[in-house]
C-alpha cells in the first residue's frame, strides 16, 4: 500500500464541516452499550469518533487496503473496542446486530457510484430493530447558477484548442465537437472552488 492509497481519503478526514455534523449526530445515539458499524469506513473517521464517544463496540467495514491504516490509528488512540473487517458488506458475517449504522454511502448527488444498494443491504441484514442510521435521509436540491469562469475553463476551452495548440507549435486540431459532450456532463466540485452566482432559490428535486 502506498501513500497515495491513504491520501485519497484526505478530503474525507479534513472535511470538518461535514464531520462535525456526523459527530453531533453520533453524540445523540452513542452510549456505553452501543454497537456501531462504519460502512465504507476508509480511514475510519466516523467509526473511530464513535469509539472515542464511548461506544461499546465499533465495526469498521472497508474492502480497500486503507483499512489497515485505520486499524493502526485505532491502536494509536488506545481504542481496543474497534474491529476491522477488510471486505465488502455483502461478504461480512457478524454475531448479532448493530445499534448504529453510519456511512458516507451517498456518493455524488446520492445516485452515483451505485452505493445505496450496499447501504440498504447492510441496513436490512445488520441493523437492529429501532436502530439508527446516520444519515437516515437525503434530499437533492438543485439551483441554476451563472459560473462564467468555470464554464470557460471546462466547456468553452474546447473551442479555443486550435489557437492554443498553434502557440505551442502543435497541430491545430479542431476539437469543437467535444464541447457538446462537455456541455452535457455533470461536473463535481467543491462550492468554494468556483465563483457561482445563484439565479434562483434552491428547489428540492427528490
Amino acid at each position: 500500500m502506498s501513500y497515495s492509497d491513504v491520501t485519497g481519503h484526505h478530503s474525507m478526514v479534513f472535511d470538518n464541516l461535514r464531520n462535525a455534523a456526523y459527530t453531533r449526530a453520533l453524540q445523540k445515539v452513542v452510549g456505553p452499550t452501543t454497537t456501531v458499524m462504519d460502512l465504507g469506513a476508509g480511514l475510519g473517521v466516523h467509526g473511530l469518533s464513535a469509539a472515542m464517544l464511548g461506544a461499546a463496540k465499533v465495526h469498521l467495514v472497508e474492502p480497500a487496503p486503507v483499512l489497515e491504516v485505520a486499524g493502526k490509528v485505532a491502536a494509536d488512540n488506545g481504542l481496543s473496542n474497534v474491529h476491522c473487517h477488510n471486505c465488502r458488506v455483502e461478504e461480512l458475517e457478524l454475531d448479532g446486530k448493530v445499534d448504529v449504522l453510519v456511512s458516507v454511502f451517498t456518493g455524488n448527488f446520492l445516485l452515483t457510484e451505485d452505493l445505496l444498494p450496499s447501504l440498504f443491504y447492510a441496513r436490512d441484514k445488520f441493523l437492529a430493530p429501532h436502530g439508527k442510521m446516520i444519515p437516515d435521509r437525503g434530499r437533492m436540491e438543485v439551483v441554476p447558477v451563472s459560473a462564467p469562469d468555470y464554464y470557460r475553463e471546462y466547456v468553452d476551452q474546447w473551442n479555443a484548442y486550435p489557437e492554443q495548440a498553434k502557440q505551442y507549435g502543435m497541430p491545430s486540431l479542431d476539437y469543437k465537437t467535444v464541447r457538446a459532450y462537455a456541455t452535457n456532463t455533470l461536473f463535481y466540485d467543491r462550492r468554494k472552488k468556483f465563483d457561482a452566482t445563484p439565479l434562483a432559490a434552491p428547489a428540492a428535486l427528490m
